[in-house]
């Protein structure tokens, strides 16, 4: 996630959308990645429990293509 995709998403000023994300990576819920302009947040810690929950909620991939050759 970059801030100013969130900034625009969630309708926030500048400061707002900073504020809610440096929170997120206080508490572990948001890791941040580079620096300055390329800076970028993907799940932290806290969200494992939750990416692994919904990770078995979903069902197997099954490609429509195996066994037509």
């Amino acid at each position: 996630m970059r801030r100013t995709v969130y900034q625009q998403d969630a309708d926030f000023s500048d400061q707002q959308a900073i504020r809610d994300i440096w929170e997120l990576v206080a508490r572990g819920w948001l890791v941040p990645h580079c620096k300055a302009r390329a800076r970028y947040y993907a799940p932290g810690p806290l969200m494992d429990p939750v990416r692994e929950e919904v990770r078995q909620s979903m069902e197997p991939y099954t490609d429509p293509y195996r066994g037509e050759r």
